[in-house]
C-alpha cells in the first residue's frame, strides 16, 4: 500500500477488520462505506437486519475506520425510506449508487479539508451480524407475508404468486402422492391378477388370484400370511 503512492484507502464490504498497522498505512488511513444509519446495525449484514426488523429508514455512511468493528467516526450519512415490500437484494441496489455518490462526496472533502467527522453515539449502537441458516428460517416464519406489511398492495409480490402459480402442475402434491404410492408402503386397492391369470390360453377360464402363490413385489410390504 505504501509503495503505490496513495493517501487514502476506500474499504467496501470486505468483511474483516483491518489491524492496525494496514489502518496506519497511508497518511489518510481507511475509510468505509457501510449500509446503515450508524451506530445502528454496526457489522456484517446491516441491510439484511433491516429489512427484517421492518425498519422504515435506512441509509449509508461513509466512516473512518479504526480498529472497532464500525465504530469510527461519520463523516456523512444518506437517509433513503425503504418501501414494505422490499427485499435486502433490492434494497442494497438501491443503496448502492447512493453510497457511491456518497462516498465521491466525503473523497472530495478530504482532498479540499472541508470534511469533519463526527464521532458514533456508541451507547445507542446495535449490531447486524452475518446470517446464518438458523437465523435466516426463523427470521422468515416470524416474517408477515408480503400481502399484509406495508399500506398498499404489492403488485410486484402478485405478480411473483402468479408466476409461481402458473408453473404448478392441474393436481395437487396429495392428489400426485395418491396416484403414485411411495416405495415401501403398502398397496391399496384390489391387487393385480398373478401370472397364471395373464398367462390362461384363449377360451379358458383363469384362475383367480391367489394371494399365498403371489411372490412379494420388492420393496413392498404385501402381507403373503392368509388372511
Amino acid at each position: 500500500m505504501v509503495a503505490t503512492g496513495a493517501e487514502l484507502a476506500v474499504v467496501v464490504a470486505y468483511g474483516k477488520i483491518l489491524p492496525k498497522p494496514v489502518l496506519d498505512a497511508l497518511p489518510r488511513g481507511c475509510i468505509n462505506v457501510h449500509g446503515s444509519l450508524l451506530p445502528r446495525y454496526r457489522g456484517a449484514a446491516p441491510v439484511q437486519w433491516a429489512v427484517i426488523h421492518g425498519d422504515a429508514e435506512t441509509g449509508v455512511s461513509i466512516m473512518q475506520l479504526d480498529e472497532g468493528m464500525d465504530t469510527g467516526p461519520v463523516y456523512l450519512e444518506r437517509r433513503v425510506a425503504t418501501d414494505p415490500d422490499e427485499t435486502a437484494g433490492e434494497l442494497l441496489e438501491r443503496l448502492a449508487p447512493i453510497g457511491a455518490q456518497a462516498l465521491l462526496e466525503v473523497i472530495a472533502g478530504l482532498a479540499a479539508g472541508t470534511a469533519r467527522a463526527v464521532a458514533q453515539d456508541h451507547a445507542a449502537a446495535s449490531h447486524a451480524p452475518m446470517l446464518a441458516r438458523p437465523t435466516a428460517r426463523s427470521t422468515s416464519a416470524s416474517r408477515p407475508p408480503r400481502s399484509q406489511r406495508g399500506s398498499g398492495a404489492s403488485t410486484r409480490g402478485r405478480a411473483r404468486t402468479r408466476r409461481c402459480a402458473a408453473s404448478r402442475s392441474s393436481c395437487s402434491g396429495r392428489e400426485r402422492a395418491a396416484e403414485s404410492p411411495r416405495r415401501g408402503t403398502p398397496r391399496r386397492g384390489p391387487p393385480r391378477q398373478d401370472r397364471r391369470a395373464r398367462t390362461a390360453a384363449p377360451g379358458t377360464a383363469a384362475p383367480g388370484p391367489s394371494w399365498r402363490s403371489m411372490p412379494p413385489e420388492r420393496g413392498s410390504h404385501v402381507a403373503t400370511a392368509p388372511w
